[in-house]
């Protein structure tokens, strides 16, 4: 019963869920005028990936990383502004 399941990898499915969730993270930062936000995202994506060698893990790490970097740096950096 168990043969079939344990073939089945389910990261890349997982991968494509948040890549597809961060791009539209920052497409409505962008339309809604939160060009920091955006920024943010996308520098914190392009750096992480970068930093692990562009594999598939360091993808879903980059992409978690730009989400949750992309919601609350730019509140943080506005506090500090001020």
């Amino acid at each position: 019963m168990n043969v079939f399941l344990s073939h089945l990898d389910l990261q890349p499915l997982f991968y494509g869920i948040v890549i597809i969730l961060g791009i539209a993270v920052v497409i409505l930062d962008i339309v809604r005028g939160k060009l920091l936000a955006a920024t943010l995202g996308v520098g914190i994506f392009t750096l992480v990936f970068w930093m692990h060698g562009g594999t598939l893990t360091g993808g879903m790490s980059a992409a978690v990383a730009a989400l949750i970097g992309s919601m609350f740096l730019p509140g943080i950096i506005r506090h500090f502004l001020k």
